[in-house]
């Protein structure tokens, strides 16, 4: 658990499975006990 304030997350450009991934639209999930929120990225190499 994190504390309030502002935070930031990295994304090396891998799945799960450490395989990168192409150049595209991804979409991310940010989700705590009161917000849940689903936006897109665009990933390009």
């Amino acid at each position: 658990h994190l504390e309030a304030a502002y935070h930031s997350v990295v994304w090396d450009g891998k799945d799960a499975s450490g395989v990168s991934v192409s150049s595209g639209v991804y979409f991310y999930k940010m989700k705590t006990e009161k917000y849940n929120s689903i936006k897109k990225m665009i990933l390009m190499k």
